[in-house]
């Protein structure tokens, strides 16, 4: 289960994205192939090992005028095994916390792009 959030794309998606991704990166956010075992596998962002730290996912679907922000946690150690959570609910707050903080920066800057004149980028 995932937390998703829909924004829209903001003038000159390709700028965007770059400033996305450096969100991610500055986040120690680090992208990776998923392999999703309900799904086909995935291109996602992802901190955390899974074992030691619960592993926290980001992914960005680009659609025609949106971006969809899917986010959630999942866990493979041996001791607290889980399969993907979504974002809400109280176990493992504080990582779902620092997860929705680095979502939320992402749909700041879309926010802060659509009120930028064509030709300008975000800062």
């Amino acid at each position: 289960m995932r937390t998703a959030v829909s924004v829209p794309l903001p003038p000159m998606p390709e700028a965007f994205h770059e400033a996305v991704k450096v969100i991610l990166t500055n986040d120690k956010f680090k992208e990776i192939h998923y392999k999703n075992p309900e799904k086909q596998d995935e291109v996602v962002w992802k901190r955390g090992d899974g074992y030691i730290v619960v592993a926290q996912y980001i992914k960005l679907d680009y659609q025609q005028n949106q971006l969809v922000i899917s986010g959630w946690v999942r866990s493979g150690s041996i001791i607290i095994s889980f399969p993907e959570r979504s974002l809400d609910g109280f176990y493992g707050f504080a990582v779902k916390d620092s997860t929705k903080k680095t979502i939320d920066k992402i749909v700041a800057l879309a926010q802060q792009g659509q009120n930028l004149p064509n030709g300008q980028q975000a800062q």
